[in-house]
């Protein structure tokens, strides 16, 4: 899966998340404090300002600045290759989900992470990202939106394999000069989607073509769950 190397916004039709790169920012607490050296470190860590960190995202404040620069250089430190998503998962809870996005080795890891966590008022700790509704569900990246309306797809039958799931999806936006981030937006998505554990594991092939490329019957992508 091609790694997320920017910040993209995904909404639906009540709440933002945000989900941000880690392993480029530096920490800006200052090196007197404790190095974080295993989960239980995080979390001891993570309790001495959850309640900053509730305010902001609750308040729709500097979310990158109050929130993502602090908990990044934390997780960098505990292990390479976690990302996040943060936002309102109702009107007092604030749901933190680690991400890896689609690193299957590191799937381990989110879910030891998120089973050491602590209960905390206000707060949903989760491990991967979980399906989503598609009704007003899209991504935007690089100034193109990623929704059902702009998505499609077709099963890649074969009868020597005939139990993989090889699809392709139809993204209307694809263009040369904007391919790779087009095909990036297009596998975030669907990440969000289906489920991360289930896109990483159930689909076989995955191909991203434009509307110039396809010959066969489209078939809209909020069918693709069944």
């Amino acid at each position: 899966m091609l790694q997320i190397n920017k910040t993209v916004l995904l909404y639906n039709e009540h709440n933002n998340f945000k989900l941000k790169h880690m392993g480029f920012l530096q920490s800006i607490f200052g090196s007197k404090e404790k190095p974080i050296n295993s989960y239980d470190d995080f979390w001891e860590w993570f309790k001495n300002y959850e309640k900053t960190f509730s305010n902001i995202v609750k308040n729709q404040g500097d979310i990158e600045k109050g929130f993502f620069n602090k908990v990044s250089p934390k997780l960098d430190q505990l292990h390479d290759g976690f990302f996040f998503l943060t936002g309102m998962c109702d009107e007092n809870t604030v749901e933190l989900v680690i991400t890896v996005e689609g690193v299957v080795k590191n799937i381990v890891f989110a879910e030891e992470l998120i089973n050491a966590a602590p209960k905390l008022n206000g707060w949903r700790f989760t491990a991967l990202k979980p399906a989503a509704d598609i009704a007003g569900m899209g991504i935007e990246m690089g100034g193109y939106r990623f929704s059902k309306e702009t998505l499609s797809f077709y099963t890649n039958d074969s009868e020597h394999n005939p139990d993989e799931i090889s699809l392709t999806v139809v993204n209307q936006d694809l263009n040369e000069k904007a391919k790779k981030m087009l095909i990036n937006g297009t596998y975030i998505f669907l990440d969000n989607y289906l489920g991360e554990l289930k896109f990483v594991t159930t689909i076989d092939h995955l191909n991203v073509v434009g509307n110039e490329e396809t010959g066969q019957e489209l078939i809209p992508i909020e069918k693709l769950k069944d």
